[in-house]
């Protein structure tokens, strides 16, 4: 590197440090930071000067701008040394040897040598501004240290918009992102006696209560599910919506029934590959059986309905499960290929709307219970099964194999963009959001770890995407609210179930709606 070019350099990290440039240059000087060693080296120096001899000088002279400092320094060895060209941070560090010689005519020269001495044999470490992230080392194939990195500001900043965008999303719709509603033998709350009490719950949720009643009026008991799912004139919609209730074995023979009555729906065969794959057992050899059985459900999936990448990712999940990283890298290329991926909320909120009613809710509200819950199992499907994923391609990062976890890291975050663009429930396009999230934080460690200046910067622009993107669906959220606060008449929330179990809740608000005798809306 020229003089001129280190010159060019020496004012770029001054004024980074005085904090004097534009956000995109910012940014620029940031991911090199992460990037160049050599640059980073530069800065640790510069601010380990800039600190010593700021303090030194300012003790003598406390009007002195702290800019010129260094410069001041720099300016007085080109004279001392008669040199008629500019003198750069490199040409400095390299003839240290000779600083003593000129120590005597100036001192802070000598000063800043020793601090600069001290620093570097001591093991002072100015690190770069960021959030300091220890990369996990769990697993059994992992082999070497946790890796600590530094990501640049710009990312941690507007990471945490990010975070901070999410966190507001969950709390407006009422639902923690780790809810989970499961049946119990006991008996169940009070059931509501028409629509209008299951817009009133909505209400609540508008006014910052959680959904916890109407995701209880929207699972059975397990006695309750049993009854509906083993009654003679159950049909095999019902059947299906009472397994969401169950677990383990009974909802797999309940399944395995109601899939031999509906070969083409692909939304009871994932959730059967599920109930099989999610059993848990001791037993090696019952475990692979029911890995394979599992397999040849989403295979069927896959047949059925060749478009969704979904059982393509979960058969991911499962070959990782068995160590088998060479077939789940295959799925997973394949599924990010594809154009969609649903969990199918739409086809179980019409079941659960079946087995609530077979199972003796006001029919009414049953749908409006369904409708308003849609989702929301499939959220945190969804976001398990990612997180899944990305714990995998941790333990690979671990284990030094970057291109493996770059892989899955890769396809986890196609997955989110998958779900969001294919959902018919806000809930659903929430997962795909929060999938997103979670594996840019992922790769974002990633690419700074491998020093990868292309990939932080993609990164970076991903992230601020996605938060544009979730502070659209938080003003739908908003709209939302608004009309479950308005007063309407029973006939309206009818209209709305309709709606909602016809295309889901993300079109909602373009319907036209048929309100005869309905006052204007207002807010109670």
């Amino acid at each position: 590197m020229n003089a001129g070019d280190m010159d060019k350099l020496h004012d770029e990290l001054i004024a980074y440090l005085e904090d004097d440039l534009s956000l995109e240059a910012r940014t620029r000087v940031e991911l090199r930071i992460a990037s160049d060693g050599a640059y980073r080296a530069e800065l640790d120096w510069l601010r380990a000067a800039y600190a010593d001899l700021d303090a030194v000088v300012r003790a003598d002279a406390p009007e002195m701008p702290s800019i010129d400092i260094v410069d001041a320094v720099l300016r007085s060895m080109q004279k001392v040394n008669g040199l008629t060209s500019p003198v750069s941070l490199a040409t400095v560090r390299a003839s240290r040897s000779a600083w003593w010689k000129v120590a005597a005519g100036i001192a802070a020269v000598a000063i800043l040598y020793v601090g600069y001495e001290w620093w570097r044999t001591s093991g002072r470490d100015d690190s770069v501004p960021g959030r300091q992230i220890a990369a996990p080392s769990s697993g059994p194939e992992a082999t070497a240290p946790p890796v600590v990195i530094a990501l640049p500001e710009t990312f941690v900043r507007q990471k945490e918009k990010l975070d901070q965008k999410r966190e507001d999303v969950h709390r407006r719709i009422g639902v923690k992102p780790d809810t989970i509603i499961t049946a119990t033998a006991g008996p169940r709350i009070e059931l509501p006696g028409n629509v209008t009490e299951v817009a009133a719950a909505r209400r609540d949720v508008a006014g910052g209560a959680n959904m916890d009643r109407l995701l209880q009026w929207a699972s059975l008991s397990k006695s309750k599910a049993m009854e509906v799912a083993l009654a003679p004139d159950a049909t095999p919609q019902a059947m299906v919506g009472a397994a969401e209730s169950l677990g383990g074995e009974e909802a797999r023979r309940i399944l395995l029934t109601a899939v031999g009555k509906l070969p083409e729906d692909p939304a009871s065969r994932l959730q059967l590959a599920r109930a099989i794959a999610e059993e848990e057992t001791p037993d090696t050899v019952e475990a692979a059986q029911n890995d394979t059985q599992a397999v040849a459900q989403l295979t069927d999936v896959k047949n059925i309905d060749p478009g969704n990448a979904l059982p393509y990712y979960y058969e991911a999940k499962i070959r990782l499960d068995e160590n088998n990283a060479e077939s789940a890298l295959q799925s997973l290329e394949l599924a990010a290929n594809m154009g969609k991926a649903s969990a199918y909320s739409l086809e179980s909120a019409l079941a659960q709307a079946e087995a609530l009613i077979a199972g003796g809710m006001d029919p009414e509200a049953a749908r409006l219970v369904s409708a308003l819950t849609a989702g929301v199992e499939e959220n945190k499907f969804l976001c398990q099964l990612a997180s899944d994923l990305l714990d995998y391609g941790q333990v690979f990062l671990s284990a030094n194999d970057t291109q493996t976890a770059e892989n899955i890291f890769r396809a986890v975050e196609q997955m989110g963009r998958q779900v969001e663009e294919g959902a018919t429930f806000s809930q659903e396009q929430l997962a795909g959001m929060d999938i997103q999230a979670q594996a840019l934080d992922a790769m974002g460690a990633l690419y700074a770890t491998i020093e990868s200046v292309d990939g932080v910067s993609d990164v970076t622009a991903s992230i601020e995407a996605l938060t544009g993107r979730i502070g659209e669906l938080d003003t739908f959220f908003t709209a939302l609210d608004a009309l479950f606060t308005s007063s309407m008449t029973e006939e309206f929330w009818n209209e709305i179930s309709d709606l909602l179990l016809s295309s889901g809740d993300l079109t909602l608000l373009t319907q036209r709606f048929e309100t005869p005798s309905v006052p204007a809306p207002s807010t109670p």
